[in-house]
């Protein structure tokens, strides 16, 4: 077995130091599986807006998390993530740019940058869809791994990472692994859970705003390890987000809304108010 990239070893060592130096916590998220995610236009007479939909699955039990709005010297992250894990795997930025993730065949190289790392950097660096893309392709990635991306200015993107490939799907690109993919959709699922997901989208199809996506991605789409969802709309920069409860998966719990931006002036507020002199 090959050692530890040394890259993600540095990076977890600087995202300690830049959590001490800015005094607040730094974003964290965890999870072990993730099952359906769908990123969707929804079309009215009047508006356009995007729409990322991340459900999340874990066996076992729920872990208490809380969103976070983190600070940093690349950029500021809302992460749906939990206490102790320095990587992001649900995660939105100040730039508009949403990603989720889902896990793979679990097999690859080890000798490369962490997936959690990875997407973390994207969410401090990148702004754009392509930009992120970029960030994949020039990575050392390591095991396969599945994502849906989508920015403010409705662009989205799925991917199909190995250490050795990737691959990108545009909104309404069709692939032999998929079922029908609607028009202006991203979507990434597997088996039964993804025909279920497309016939979803397609009913509802120009009808899609968050009240029906959280319909959309209800059991069978979502297992019943479901440990969380999140719902991004990049161009409002706002989040709607579900955690399992004790003996129910998330997408049968009630969802909380952020606002990343109000986020963003209440931890600058916060801190403002923490400058103090130096304790002597």
């Amino acid at each position: 077995m090959k050692s530890p990239s040394p890259f993600g070893v540095r990076r977890f060592i600087a995202a300690l130091k830049c959590g001490r130096a800015a005094r607040q916590p730094l974003g964290t998220e965890a999870v072990d599986r993730h099952e359906a995610k769908a990123a969707i236009n929804r079309r009215t007479p009047k508006t356009r807006h995007t729409w990322l939909s991340h459900t999340a699955q874990k066996g076992g039990r729920a872990l208490k998390r809380r969103p976070t709005a983190v600070l940093l010297t690349y950029g500021i992250l809302l992460g749906l993530g939990y206490a102790g894990f320095l990587g992001s795997v649900t995660a939105m930025n100040e730039k508009g740019l949403a990603l989720g993730e889902m896990g793979g065949g679990g097999q690859g190289r080890w000798d490369g940058t962490p997936m959690t790392l990875l997407v973390r950097q994207i969410m401090e660096q990148a702004a754009t869809v392509d930009e992120a893309v970029a960030i994949f392709r020039a990575a050392r990635r390591t095991c396969e791994y599945y994502y849906v991306l989508s920015d403010k200015s409705r662009a989205m993107a799925a991917l199909r990472c190995t250490a050795d490939e990737l691959t990108v799907l545009r909104p309404g690109q069709q692939d032999p692994r998929l079922p029908l993919v609607p028009d202006d959709t991203v979507l990434v699922s597997g088996g039964d859970r993804a025909r279920t997901l497309s016939a979803r989208l397609q009913q509802s199809y120009g009808r899609i705003d968050v009240a029906a996506l959280m319909e959309i991605i209800k059991r069978p789409v979502a297992m019943q390890s479901n440990l969380h969802d999140a719902i991004f709309s990049p161009e409002t920069l706002e989040m709607w987000f579900a955690d399992a409860g004790r003996h129910t998966p998330a997408c049968d719990e009630p969802y909380t809304r952020c606002q990343l931006d109000d986020l963003i002036r209440f931890y600058q507020a916060a801190n403002a108010r923490a400058k103090v002199g130096p304790r002597h």
